[in-house]
């Protein structure tokens, strides 16, 4: 476990951080004052910039991903697939069992008025965790750890990051939520490469289950 942490700082050393800095605001802050902070700050076009990045934590994105996978090797789209698989039940069922939770909007309805953005598709329970936030970091962490250019692993912690920006400056959810998103995302995902590192090597799991008509067999 040593050597993956160290392999893999470039992912969990900003994600640390971010995460000590984030539990101390919700630990000082009420809830919600967050999501309020940026709603009053928000930006017009870069309202359209995250209706548009948010989607990187929906399913569509993570099948364009697993289908990628699907021209480079039986290992990591098999990993990616059953993670994603099971991490969509795993947040379903957690959505359940914390019931209908309020998300900003509904939570704030008569105390503060919200922005409307356009093409924004509004959910008003089921707030925690962030649906959107655990796909985004199980999907880039497993991307990074799978990456030889450890370096990655910053781009993709990044990437992840912002879906989960996405989600408070949209007032899909809270900090709460987010935190717990990203905190269940990355744990599926290290079980899974866990399980990924694990599978035998032989050729017969490294290989494509697709190949393009130009390469060699």
């Amino acid at each position: 476990m040593k050597a993956f942490l160290r392999h893999n700082s470039w992912f969990f050393i900003p994600y640390l951080v971010l995460l000590t800095y984030a539990t101390i605001e919700l630990i000082l802050n009420d809830k919600g004052s967050f999501v309020v902070f940026l709603d009053q700050v928000h930006k017009p076009w870069l309202d359209h910039v995250f209706v548009q990045y948010t989607n990187l934590g929906d399913g569509l994105f993570a099948l364009f991903i697993c289908a990628m996978a699907l021209f480079k090797s039986r290992k990591e789209f098999f990993t990616l697939a059953a993670a994603l698989l099971s991490l969509g039940m795993l947040i379903q069922s957690l959505k359940t069992f914390f019931g209908e939770v309020p998300r900003p909007r509904n939570f704030f309805h008569g105390i503060y008025e919200f922005r409307e953005i356009q093409w924004l598709d509004e959910h008003l329970v089921n707030s925690m965790p962030s649906g959107h936030t655990a796909a985004a970091f199980c999907l880039f962490a497993l991307l990074a750890f799978f990456s030889r250019k450890k370096s990655f692993g910053y781009a993709a912690f990044a990437g992840a990051a912002f879906v989960g920006f996405s989600r408070m400056y949209l007032a899909q959810h809270f900090l709460s939520d987010v935190i717990a998103g990203s905190f269940i995302g990355t744990a599926v995902a290290v079980l899974f490469y866990w399980i990924y590192q694990r599978i035998p090597a032989g050729p017969h799991f490294n290989r494509p289950l697709i190949r393009l008509p130009f390469e060699k067999a």
